[in-house]
């Protein structure tokens, strides 16, 4: 979902000059919202969903697996989750499509793309002479992995308006080495893509824009290799609206609830992803418990591990372990979620890489 959002989104600061008045939406809106005071508290920053690359092999494991058809226990009408290979489109405009396979919880989801996978980035359309297009020879497809090379990606939800704006404050203010490397821009996001497939940038051109998400990330100097990321969204209000006009009250909001009701199945197992485990090297660790201090959470700093956890009024506990990257164990590693129901123990393995337990009310994948 946010694979893509960085190169298309609009950019902007935290507090800009007064803009003309053919400034674009996204960016007025932007300016507006980020004229926060400095010193605001910063939300709790909630679970919003996982992405973790898996190998060809692993990732047609999932896919395929009987697992997500399968009922278990004392409740044979109980399948795990809402789970299924779905298109994500174009996030904005000229951005290509690509599949990823998804799972969802209540308020969180896990999002599992295939590195292997051949994609080629859209030519994009010249607006002078729209003829040039066709002269042009279509980019050479490439692995997902090369296009983004992250193992897996961290997102965390701020479900309170102006949130990423006391978010970026506090993350400038609390090092100055990073303030140049952090960033929270608003991207837009073309509307009406659910029931339309788009064929061509011509095509997308003629849908229309809405503000979509506020996203900050914080980048890791020094970093020679990209293999982990870690962001924070908030939603704009004007979204769900904009997609679809008709929405009822229940999804009308900027809350991770709010936008996937229409997927979360309360009478499937799955409630939520509690806890993450990441393995990390010392620059990204540095950089995740940075965005973590900022918030609400409690960090307890060891010799071989760090633990995190934030105890908010409204959710669950979530807790986040770090631990030391090797060789054959980075990023995302482990996933652990709360069950609705007591369920038998069951192990059911995806491949010779991933696992996923069952075992009363809790489950546990591993990567």
């Amino acid at each position: 979902m946010l694979l893509l959002a960085f190169l298309y989104c609009y950019p902007a600061v935290a507090q800009m000059p007064d803009k003309p008045a053919n400034t674009t939406l996204a960016e007025q809106v932007y300016a507006v919202t980020l004229l926060a005071p400095k010193n605001a508290p910063v939300p709790p920053l909630l679970l919003h969903h996982v992405e973790i690359m898996l190998d060809s092999a692993t990732y047609n494991a999932v896919k395929q697996s009987d697992f997500w058809r399968t009922e278990f226990g004392a409740h044979p009408a109980k399948t795990f989750a809402t789970a299924e290979e779905r298109t994500t489109p174009q996030v904005a405009p000229q951005a290509f499509e690509w599949l990823s396979f998804k799972v969802f919880g209540q308020d969180t989801y896990a999002q599992l793309h295939n590195r292997d996978a051949m994609y080629a980035l859209p030519i994009p359309p010249n607006t002078k002479d729209s003829r040039a297009v066709q002269t042009v020879a279509p980019p050479e497809p490439k692995p997902f992995s090369q296009i983004f090379p992250e193992r897996s990606h961290l997102v965390f939800g701020i479900e309170q308006e102006g949130g990423s704006a006391a978010l970026l404050h506090a993350l400038q203010s609390t090092d100055s080495a990073y303030t140049s490397s952090t960033a929270s821009v608003l991207c837009p996001r073309r509307v009406g893509l659910a029931a339309t497939k788009v064929q061509s940038p011509e095509q997308a051109n003629t849908l229309p824009t809405s503000p979509w998400q506020y996203i900050t990330t914080t980048r890791y100097l020094g970093q020679a290799e990209r293999r982990f990321k870690a962001h924070v969204v908030e939603y704009h209000p004007a979204y769900q609206r904009a997609a679809n006009p008709n929405c009822p009250p229940v999804e009308d909001g900027i809350t991770r609830r709010q936008h996937l009701v229409r997927d979360y199945a309360p009478a499937k197992l799955l409630q939520n992803i509690t806890s993450v485990c990441v393995a990390l090297d010392s620059i990204e660790a540095h950089g995740l418990v940075r965005l973590l201090k900022a918030s609400a959470y409690t960090v307890k700093e060891g010799k071989r591990e760090i633990k995190a956890t934030l105890h908010t009024s409204n959710h669950e506990p979530f807790h986040l372990r770090i631990v030391r990257a090797t060789a054959s164990r980075q990023g995302i590693i482990e996933l652990r979620m709360k069950l609705h129901h007591h369920v038998p123990h069951h192990i059911t393995t995806f491949g010779e890489n991933s696992t996923l337990m069952l075992d009363g009310e809790e489950a546990v994948w591993t990567f």
